[in-house]
């Protein structure tokens, strides 16, 4: 158990790039670095991430195992479920523009594959002004559905949280992500 609480100990000193001193290390038990069993003679060591929790087999053998293929859902009505929420989404307003709504998209897409093997689970919702339009912007083609709104300065538009929350009720959308900027 102390070479394999060892391996453990170095790999979290590279990871947190110096945060931990060699003394401070010394003393952490396995449960205090967070780990979550010993399997084989390994330990296994769960990370989260952005796409989820992971386990990580420690030691020679060290490799990610993705619980994430044990743990998928067909829907976000199933996810709530599973979960004991209450409000399921799969429409979402996208108060922005450019590379904001873009790395939007990308990011709920890859996730929602990951959960439900369907890039297209949740969809989307943008707002277009004419400039965006006649710009043929990225995120409009990413965009599932497309509403119209005033060009000009973003007052009109992309800032003007009554013409996001009527559009939000009229589509109607179940969340708004307003990104950064404008009426963020």
């Amino acid at each position: 158990e102390d070479e394999i609480s060892n391996l453990v100990k170095l790999d979290l000193l590279e990871e947190k790039e110096g945060s931990l001193s060699p003394a401070s290390v010394g003393s952490d038990t396995l449960s205090d670095l967070g780990i979550s069993s010993l399997q084989d003679g390994l330990a296994l060591h769960m990370r989260s991430s952005m796409s989820g929790l992971h386990l990580v087999k420690q030691g020679r053998d060290r490799k990610k195992i993705d619980s994430q293929r044990d743990f998928t859902v067909a829907s976000p009505a199933e996810f709530v479920t599973r979960f004991g929420g209450n409000k399921v989404i799969e429409k979402v307003l996208i108060a922005n523009n450019g590379i904001a709504a873009v790395k939007c998209m990308r990011s709920i897409r890859r996730w929602s594959y990951e959960m439900f093997r369907n890039e297209r689970a949740i969809r989307f919702v943008v707002m277009v002004t004419p400039e965006d339009l006649k710009a043929n912007a990225e995120y409009i083609k990413m965009a599932d559905h497309y509403v119209p709104v005033p060009g000009g300065p973003n007052n009109n538009n992309y800032a003007n949280v009554e013409l996001i929350l009527d559009i939000a009720k009229r589509i109607p959308v179940q969340a708004v992500w307003a990104g950064w900027g404008h009426a963020s």
